[in-house]
């Protein structure tokens, strides 16, 4: 419970235990720890199910990237290459043009992916 490397989460539910150990009710440790009393209760269920593992957060893999290498290539490449070098009558990119210039070129994206693929590479972007 004092530990120093294990994530601050983790340490919050094994707090959550050693209440519950002592004798404390969910609803007890709920209000000393400004927690809800369902999840005072998830977590005490989770460690009696499978103790320490139980305090771990379980692993979310997400969801499978939409877009293929390519089509993210397509979008790097178009917007880090200057309109003007392309033929297009604009100084810069916004992301409105950049999603009407990918879609005249066959790779049909949405704003909010093209930035999820700016954020992830690292990349910034006018709106």
């Amino acid at each position: 419970m004092r530990s120093h490397t294990l994530g601050t989460a983790f340490v919050r539910r094994a707090q959550i235990v050693v209440h519950a150990m002592s004798g404390l009710k969910a609803e007890e440790i709920a209000g000393r720890m400004d927690l809800c009393g369902n999840t005072v209760r998830y977590w005490i269920n989770r460690f009696n199910a499978r103790a320490l593992d139980g305090l771990e957060e379980d692993v979310h893999t997400g969801r499978p990237p939409t877009y293929s290498a390519e089509q993210r290539s397509a979008v790097i490449t178009a917007a880090l290459t200057h309109p003007t070098e392309l033929g297009l009558p604009f100084a810069c990119w916004t992301l409105n043009r950049l999603v009407a210039y990918l879609s005249d070129q066959g790779t049909a994206m949405r704003r909010s992916r093209i930035s999820e693929i700016f954020i992830r590479e690292g990349l910034g972007m006018a709106s």
